[in-house]
């Protein structure tokens, strides 16, 4: 008889991979006791101690203060249990605020998928904080103009002088052409830099929050991986050592499935998340 067990966060599909692994013995000789016992709370909640492991496991390729990550992890446990995904992110928040972290971590696996020319789902909601650049330093007029507003275009027009008595301009190109015949270039990038400077704080403000929700979401999913592992573990020890083997289900994001099949047939017994933001889930057959 064959029956079966899904777990992680749900999935838009049924599909599974081909991916599978017959390993059941080797992984689980080191086992912590209580964490086969009580992988999970009566609310099925992982518990506080398969949390903190989920947590070293991930955090240890994290860039950040150690005084950060100690900050975060009983701040992280709290939030995971509540069921909450938002408090997750919050607490990273929190935990991490002003300090430097997490560059190394997230650009290391940028310049993977850039050089694949793919970003999987959880990175292409946030395209534009964690797949591109900062926005440029303006050093002439025509790089300036693309930081102003119409409204800074008129303003700076009467501060020069240069706005016309009669046939004002209307649209956003005759205030660029007025602006550049001024030829004041000096003013027009100094005038640049005060909306260059919101950008660059809006972009990394949006950077922060990217960083952020991607971390929590890999803890969280590391977490649930190990709760469903334990939790595998102990029924087959329930049910006379029962054979047990898993498989990563097949996600909507083709990225996904790429990385998911590429660690499981080096790794057969790796456990998701296999990058920062995977949502890849598994399946445990038992026969």
């Amino acid at each position: 008889m064959i029956w079966r067990l899904i777990f992680g966060k749900k999935h838009d599909t049924e599909d599974y991979t081909v991916q599978k692994s017959n390993q059941r013995s080797s992984r689980n000789s080191g086992l912590a006791s209580e964490l086969l016992e009580a992988p999970v709370d009566p609310g099925f909640r992982a518990s506080r101690k398969v949390i903190e492991e989920a947590f070293g496991q991930v955090m240890v390729d994290v860039d950040a203060p150690d005084s950060a990550k100690h900050r975060l992890l009983p701040s992280f446990v709290e939030a995971h249990r509540s069921g909450d995904p938002r408090r997750e992110a919050e607490a990273v928040s929190t935990a991490f605020e002003g300090v430097q972290w997490g560059e190394e971590y997230f650009g290391i696996w940028r310049d993977r998928f850039t050089k694949d020319g793919a970003f999987p789902y959880m990175w292409q909601n946030h395209a534009d904080a964690l797949c591109s650049d900062a926005p440029p330093q303006p050093a002439t007029i025509d790089a300036a103009l693309q930081y102003l507003l119409v409204r800074d275009m008129r303003d700076l027009l009467f501060k020069l002088d240069a706005m016309p008595k009669e046939g004002r301009p209307r649209k956003r190109q005759e205030f660029v052409e007025l602006l550049c015949r001024t030829g004041a270039e000096s003013e027009i990038v100094e005038a640049g830099m005060l909306g260059y400077r919101d950008k660059v704080k809006d972009y990394y403000a949006r950077r922060e929050k990217a960083k952020c929700e991607l971390l929590a979401h890999t803890i969280g999913m590391r977490t649930y991986s190990l709760r469903d592992w334990y939790s595998a573990q102990r029924t087959s020890r329930l049910n006379e050592n029962l054979n047990f083997s898993w498989r990563a289900l097949k996600s909507d994001c083709p990225v996904e499935n790429e990385y998911a099949a590429k660690f499981m047939a080096n790794r057969p017994d790796g456990l998701p998340p296999f990058f920062p933001g995977d949502r890849t889930g598994i399946l445990y057959d038992f026969d």
